[in-house]
């Protein structure tokens, strides 16, 4: 299940964990040179929920996340991991990373 979520920020900063899940998953795909209708073909979801998803703009259930991951072959504590590393990290070496 994936659900859109259009609000701001939330106060807890889940929102920026939505937005690095998307990010981490947008360049996991690309680092293996596939399109977002091939991920989600192999991953049995509809394109305009990866897309907003790897956006930030969509959340979605774990089924689907472990859905997607499996179709990247992807293991979700090495994913998981990855993603509090980064949320972790002093913010000026995100920057850095992302020129």
């Amino acid at each position: 299940m994936v659900s859109r979520h259009t609000g701001g920020a939330a106060p807890d900063g889940r929102q920026g964990r939505f937005v690095l899940v998307g990010q981490r998953l947008r360049r996991l795909r690309k680092e293996r040179r596939l399109t977002v209708a091939e991920l989600c073909a192999r991953a049995g979801i509809q394109t305009a929920d990866q897309a907003r998803i790897e956006k930030g703009e969509g959340r979605m259930s774990l089924d689907v996340l472990f859905r997607v991951l499996a179709a990247l072959q992807v293991d979700g504590v090495e994913f998981f991991a990855a993603v509090e590393r980064e949320l972790s990290a002093p913010r000026e070496s995100k920057t850095i990373r992302e020129l």
